[in-house]
């Protein structure tokens, strides 16, 4: 797990998944959930994920369309992830 900066992207894409520490979302559904910018949730979920604070898997690729990248709390972040959220 790599520290992070309290920033207000990343605390606001993680106040989302600790809502909901099973779910997961991908970064449309969390968009939709935070500022409606595509780019806002895109960037700071990446790097979340990256730091070991998020959990990703792809969706089904034999489904029609564009597979996506779905995201959730990593479970053994989710003390990490509070205090991000708590700076």
């Amino acid at each position: 797990m790599s520290p992070l900066p309290a920033s207000p992207q990343y605390q606001q894409v993680l106040a989302v998944l600790c809502k909901h520490p099973d779910a997961w979302f991908t970064v449309n559904e969390l968009t939709s959930k935070l500022i409606r910018v595509r780019k806002c949730a895109r960037r700071p979920t990446v790097e979340l994920y990256a730091a070991g604070y998020l959990l990703r898997w792809i969706s089904d690729a034999r489904k029609p369309g564009r597979a996506e990248y779905q995201y959730r709390l990593n479970p053994d972040a989710a003390q990490h992830a509070h205090a991000l959220l708590d700076a």
